[in-house]
């Protein structure tokens, strides 16, 4: 999404077979033998905060001070603790039981993300960083799972979210092959059934 929003030009691929994973590994491409990796500037990027936080770096949207950057930090790790219903839907049995998930955590967590814009114009530092980018993403998805009327006490939250999936970049991402669809339906079983043949479960 991130590199999607800086209007880079990139290729994703997708695993297809255990031995892809295991000669990656062989290979020491995988710091510590994990996916996802980013291949960018000569860098093999593992670890998804530390990809955001250099994508951050490289885009000018890590915030403008030391207190912002501190802000925008916290905001991107609170997310990730977020994404544990959109993570883990494909794999549930129940998809009432991923919806009570995603609606606690809604009802968790999106108080304060509302509570700490800074106003109606819907940005958490000075300017766009990318606590306000995860922070449409992860309504974007939440949006496969639950009905929108849960956040309409967040007003705040969803200019955020109308601002950002409606800049072209992004609109463009939302539409593109390269955009994996959400993993529900087909779409989903077919996700479960890769993530398990890459694994070997």
């Amino acid at each position: 999404m991130l590199v999607a929003t800086h209007g880079m030009n990139w290729e994703s691929r997708g695993l297809e077979a255990t031995s892809e994973f295991q000669a990656m590994k062989d290979a020491k491409v995988l710091l510590f033998c994990q996916l996802p990796l980013l291949e960018i500037d000569g860098l093999r990027l593992v670890q998804s905060q530390s990809t955001i936080r250099y994508l951050s770096r490289q885009g000018g949207l890590q915030g403008t001070n030391d207190a912002e950057i501190a802000l925008v930090d916290m905001v991107c790790e609170t997310i990730k603790d977020c994404r544990g219903p959109i993570a883990a839907y494909p794999f549930k049995s129940s998809k009432e039981e991923a919806k009570d998930d995603a609606c606690a955590i809604i009802n968790k967590f999106f108080p304060h993300f509302e509570s700490m814009i800074q106003s109606l114009s819907g940005l958490f530092t000075t300017r766009v960083s990318t606590a306000d980018l995860l922070l449409a993403e992860l309504i974007e998805e939440f949006l496969h799972i639950v009905d929108a009327s849960m956040f309409d006490h967040y007003i705040k939250c969803k200019r955020i979210h109308a601002a950002i999936t409606g800049q072209e970049n992004f609109k463009t991402y939302l539409s593109s092959t390269k955009r994996y669809p959400f993993p529900k339906g087909q779409d989903g079983k077919a996700y479960k059934q890769n993530v398990d043949l890459v694994l070997g479960r």
